[in-house]
């Protein structure tokens, strides 16, 4: 029986497509250029990075290479990579190179793009999308896979015949792929918040406001005593029976709580008679859980704090400790908290003993000493944290439904069940069409923020990526712009840098600036179209033209350096004044010295504090601040 087929659409071999989409194979729209097999004894520790799998997942443990290459594997940034050998889901597929210039290795191939036909912002999604299909038909075992170049080659791939509706349906994706990048480095950036201000808060370094008193260093075996848990391997486990709590469980866990009303089903059940459980087995509302074994270092002093108001019969498992409290010194929520500061997990490390797998007895765990202050700061501690992991919590959930939504917007656009633009359109909308559609598009006017800053001073000689991104976020955070970026504590930070990616794009695209290496740094090169973004920073930005001017006039002439300095000093201060945490000159150099990157303690500390002081008096500080 035939398929009925709506007006407008064709069946083709991979399905109902448009009619003037074409179903092509892979080598039809680019060519597939091989890495070398670069051997151990070549591997150096100077010349151009050799990209392995392994940095294409995030990676900067590199390699390195110092003699003579083919111009062909040389990698620049931005350039539309393949690895055809990897993990399922995450090394596998497509990927953009997002450092600068290197060599390919063997494993991956350099995908070069016939522009043509097809721009390479579709295709990477359209090869996204079929990395699936591409998996599927691959060679190797579950978990890694690799294909063949004459098979990739001959793989089907739908193409839009018009340009202009490809370039719409890639923008449309990646202004998905933008913001899930913001939620991903927001909610990075809230948990690095958290962890600075845990090891601030539960050590006692800054108190909160109304809380003076001495805390007590106390011994974990005067506030606990410590027992051993059930042991039952995982083939005792079953469907039916009572919660048990497995040492691997423990280790896989994302939160420091278990909750036996929230995590019921979750939880691994045994079938056991309770009379053959010790009680110190059995796990109360307060019970910490520590595991007794760790095959790495961060492990050493995972735990989980057990949530269990409705006494539900709960069993300690293989290889845990059991830690009920003696005393009620520590109240439940802090508990949540308390060990997780660098200062335990260091105490946790000195005690633990063996070489492949690290193990802590209990009689070693009960010498672990804590800072301990009275309960109501534990309680208005615990709130702090707790809110934070509430907005992480919230955060993350807004992540997923917005991963949800983009495979759901790549099956309708990349299949053409959903159109943007109409199949006639031969040239781009007009400017004017083009800001009514943007107006509330984030990574545009970034972009055209962006643009007046670079058209301002692209020729200064001191002007290149790191102070653009440094100019960036000092106009931004005086201005009171959010432009959607979200900064790391990098080397080179505060630093956004797929935010930055994201900005050359544009100003490439809407051929008002291209940027290229020179030398060992990036510069902007006016493009035919440059100018075009002043129309639109006139409309989104006129409000805020004083502060923005004299942000310019400040560093126009300044050093890359001196531009690094002043900005990361007012992150840091920034970020001090939202934990409400007391702020003052040596706290805000604390931030930067020891909280941030090793890299900043090239630079001389007076120098850090000479430059505060000019902040106060020029008032480039943050809202809230105090200059005195």
């Amino acid at each position: 029986m035939s398929t009925v087929v709506k007006p407008g659409y064709k069946q083709t071999e991979v399905g109902v497509i448009p009619e003037e989409w074409d179903v092509l194979q892979i080598r039809d729209v680019c060519q597939l250029v091989n890495g070398r097999g670069f051997k151990p004894h070549e591997w150096k520790t100077v010349g151009i990075p050799i990209i392995r799998i392994q940095n294409l997942n995030g990676s900067e443990d590199f390699n390195f290479y110092s003699g003579q290459y083919t111009p062909k594997i040389l990698v620049e940034h931005g350039q539309l990579l393949f690895a055809w050998s990897g993990s399922r889901g995450t090394s596998f597929g497509p990927h953009v190179w997002s450092g600068g210039r290197a060599l390919l290795n063997y494993h991956t191939w350099k995908v070069v793009v016939n522009e043509s036909k097809v721009t390479p912002d579709f295709l990477l999604h359209a090869l996204r999308q079929i990395t699936s299909y591409i998996e599927n038909k691959a060679h190797g075992a579950s978990a890694l896979v690799h294909t063949q170049k004459w098979e990739m080659e001959k793989f089907p791939i739908v193409i839009p015949a018009k340009l202009p509706e490809q370039c719409a349906i890639a923008e449309a994706l990646s202004d998905v792929d933008a913001l899930l990048d913001g939620l991903d480095r927001l909610i990075t950036k809230k948990r690095d918040l958290k962890q600075a201000a845990m090891q601030q808060l539960l050590t006692g370094q800054t108190r909160l406001p109304g809380f003076n008193g001495e805390w007590k260093v106390k011994r974990l075996g005067n506030l606990f005593k410590f027992s051993g848990g059930y042991s039952a391997s995982r083939d005792q486990l079953s469907a039916e029976g009572h919660c048990y709590l497995h040492y691997g469980d423990i280790h896989g866990a994302s939160k420091t709580t278990i909750d036996t009303r929230a995590d019921y089903q979750d939880i691994p059940k045994l079938d056991i008679s309770l009379k053959r459980v010790s009680s110190d087995s059995l796990l109360a509302d307060g019970d910490v859980v520590f595991v007794d074994a760790s095959e790495d270092d961060e492990g050493t002093s995972k735990h989980v704090v057990v949530v269990n108001g409705g006494n539900v019969p709960f069993i300690a498992g293989l290889h845990t400790i059991v830690a009920k409290a003696r005393t009620s010194e520590l109240a439940h929520e802090y508990r949540r908290y308390c060990f997780q500061t660098t200062a335990i997990k260091q105490q946790f490390l000195f005690y633990a003993v063996g070489t492949k797998v690290s193990g802590i007895s209990k009689t070693n765990i009960a010498k672990l000493t804590l800072p301990v202050p009275s309960l109501p700061e534990q309680t208005a501690i615990a709130a702090i944290f707790s809110d934070m992991d509430a907005e992480l919590v919230a955060l993350e959930a807004r992540r997923d439904k917005t991963r949800a939504l983009k495979q759901a917007m790549m099956q309708e656009l990349l299949t053409g069940k959903t159109r943007l633009v109409k199949s006639n359109v031969i040239a781009f909308p007009t400017q004017s069409a083009r800001v009514s559609t943007r107006k509330n598009n984030v990574y545009f006017t970034r972009s055209v923020f962006a643009a007046e800053i670079i058209d301002r001073l692209h020729d200064e000689p001191t002007f290149g990526h790191v102070k653009c991104e440094k100019i960036i976020f000092l106009a931004e955070r005086m201005c009171k712009v959010d432009t959607g970026s979200h900064y790391h504590r990098d080397a080179a930070g505060p630093y956004d840098n797929r935010a930055l990616r994201s900005i050359d794009n544009q100003l490439r695209n809407q051929k008002w600036f291209d940027v290229q290496k020179v030398g060992e740094r990036y510069q902007y090169i006016p493009m035919e179209k440059r100018g075009g973004h002043m129309q639109y920073f006139g409309r989104y930005f006129s409000k805020v033209s004083t502060t923005f001017d004299r942000v310019i006039r400040t560093f126009k002439t300044a050093k890359t350096e001196q531009c690094e300095i002043v900005a990361t000093l007012y992150s840091a201060w920034d970020d001090l004044l939202h934990q409400q945490a007391a702020v003052s000159d040596d706290a805000i150099l604390r931030e930067v010295l020891d909280n941030w990157h090793e890299s900043k303690k090239r630079i001389p500390e007076d120098r850090w504090r000479k430059a505060l002081g000019w902040m106060k008096q020029k008032g480039f500080t943050p809202e809230g601040a105090s200059h005195e």
